[in-house]
């Protein structure tokens, strides 16, 4: 109408600078207006893409056409090869392949920097209706974590897909590569304190070390995503490091760790129900569910289970932190309940809508050489203060708090 094309037939573009390359091959007809009644409507168009270069300079070529530049820094030499379909309301991507060494990408929330990575994909992501994913190939490798993945048609008839990843992850290099920056505003600060005072003292750095593998398992409709998770981890230790530290300190340490999780996620609401919730220790076992649901502006997660542990072996556990000072009989069955309700607001106190109630005992304890009788004592937790008292028999006595 009035002259302006109703169709691209064909198209192909082509910017070049040195060693870098950009490609955009459109192979089939692609239609520049909405269909009409009774009109026949083109497919979409098949198209391929590929990049060659530095992302810092395809980011600041791009930007140029942009009224609103994206708040992120992009880096590394990426080599990147996309084929799919395409048209007015959506893209379909059906294979990719790429090699980054290095690649850098970083937003005011997050930051990735990995080394080297080498993807291969085919299936279909399709950007309207991403519960439309297959996944006849997927294969990720870099310097932290190795991705495999593949999904078919449910055989039932039904019309799901289920799928089926396998992963393995370097915990040390992982939380090294991926950095989220401190949110000094959202922390609870002592009485007196400002966040522009707290933020000039270094804060106290954390990290792990160890490896995580495990399954995957899902399936996908129209209306959800159902999962199944298993992950088996060895010699995981969590550390800490304080700004004048010339190394980090192992605060816990756990040789071995068991996981299971099953559940769904619902399309409509974002809401998400976790059945199943199993975590094994060589001193422990936990077995609960959790929920989770968005509201407005609030999203709120609640989580109710039950943990049995062997007071001796935690013990041995928190002796680096007791000096032998602790010793703790018998096994404990003890129930752990938390909600919490936090607000998308970043001034917001992430503590405020926490409450937990759970309780720890033993059947006998020893205290620097101070026999201690039977205890159970509750712990609660109300918008971040924790609460506890109890009484127990100490040598003939009792101590109250």
């Amino acid at each position: 109408d009035n002259g302006a094309p109703a169709q691209i037939e064909r198209a192909q573009l082509t910017l070049k600078s040195q060693d870098e390359h950009l490609s955009v091959d459109l192979q089939e007809p692609l239609s520049l207006v909405a269909a009409s009644d009774g009109a026949a409507v083109l497919p979409p168009a098949a198209f391929t893409f590929n990049l060659v270069g530095d992302l810092a300079n395809w980011k600041r070529r791009g930007t140029m056409w942009l009224s609103e530049p994206p708040d992120m820094k992009l880096a590394g030499n990426l080599s990147l090869a996309v084929g799919g379909r395409i048209d007015l309301a959506h893209v379909e991507v059906l294979e990719a392949n790429w090699r980054s060494q290095p690649l850098e990408i970083s937003t005011p929330q997050i930051s990735l920097a990995e080394p080297q990575m080498v993807g291969n994909f085919k299936g279909r992501v399709d950007t309207n209706d991403l519960l439309r994913l297959e996944i006849e190939k997927l294969e990720v490798q870099s310097t932290s974590f190795s991705l495999g993945a593949r999904d078919s048609a449910n055989p039932d008839g039904s019309g799901s897909r289920v799928g089926q990843a396998m992963f393995l992850v370097d915990l040390d290099r992982m939380l090294q590569n991926v950095q989220t920056p401190a949110a000094a505003s959202s922390a609870v600060l002592p009485p007196g304190v400002t966040p522009a005072s707290a933020s000039l003292a270094e804060p106290t750095q954390y990290s792990a070390s160890g490896r995580v593998q495990g399954q995957l398992a899902w399936q996908f409709t129209s209306q959800s995503a159902a999962f199944n998770l298993t992950a088996d981890g060895q010699n995981i230790v969590l550390l800490s490091k304080a700004a004048d530290a010339i190394a980090p300190t192992p605060m816990w340490e756990e040789p071995t760790m068991t996981a299971k999780v099953t559940g769904n996620w619902i399309a409509e609401s974002g809401a998400a129900n976790v059945d199943n919730i199993q975590i094994q220790l060589p001193w422990m076992n936990y077995a609960g569910n959790l929920t989770y649901r968005p509201e407005g502006d609030l999203q709120s997660i609640a989580m109710k289970g039950q943990a049995v542990y062997d007071s001796a072996a935690l013990t041995v556990k928190i002796a680096p932190m007791t000096g032998n000072h602790v010793q703790l009989y018998g096994q404990q069955t003890v129930p752990i309940d938390v909600a919490w309700k936090s607000s998308i607001d970043p001034n917001a106190s992430a503590l405020a809508g926490l409450k937990a109630v759970t309780r720890i005992g033993w059947e006998q304890a020893r205290v620097a050489g101070i026999q201690l009788g039977k205890a159970d004592v509750p712990v609660t937790i109300d918008a971040g203060q924790l609460a506890t008292a109890a009484e127990f028999e100490v040598s003939g006595g009792k101590l109250r708090w």
